[in-house]
């Protein structure tokens, strides 16, 4: 088994996520290994047996090609039209969000302070480069970055 990095794995939810956007079913059930499983359990049980704990679905690699196809078939009624889909995820690590703050999909900030009532814009990186941030916002001697709506709106501007 080898390790991934963070980004390696972010990188591949993302393609996994277009896939299924995209209603690539089949070339999204191709990315598990022929002894994958899916399993989505009923519970909060994060050690449940499938074989003694009801799962909504506990699929494995063919079951998913199965699943695929049926979905793919004009006779699968309520997915004509396909059902839409929405992903909404951001990353926060070492940082303060004072109330009312919003993140935008796919925003990821670190080691930051970000004052109340602040609109993140969707991507956003606000934490990594510290060369940016120190031009976008206020950045500490010791690498926590300051955001404030008003470095935020000057930033639309």
């Amino acid at each position: 088994m080898s390790l991934v990095s963070r980004a390696e794995a972010e990188d591949f939810l993302f393609h996994e996520a277009a896939l299924l956007d995209e209603w690539k079913v089949k070339d999204w059930a191709a990315l598990f290994t022929d002894d994958g499983e899916y399993m989505i359990p009923s519970t909060d049980d994060p050690h449940a047996d499938p074989r003694t704990t009801l799962f909504l679905v506990f699929d494995d690699r063919h079951r998913l090609e199965e699943r695929g196809k049926r979905l793919m078939s004009k006779a699968a009624h309520a997915e004509f039209p396909h059902s839409r889909t929405v992903h909404s995820y951001s990353n926060v690590n070492w940082s303060v969000l004072l109330p009312e703050v919003q993140l935008g999909r796919g925003a990821r900030v670190t080691r930051c302070v970000i004052d109340r009532g602040c609109l993140i814009p969707d991507g956003m990186v606000i934490g990594e480069d510290a060369a940016l941030d120190a031009q976008r916002f206020y950045r500490s001697e010791n690498g926590i970055t300051l955001v404030t709506r008003e470095m935020l709106d000057k930033l639309a501007s």
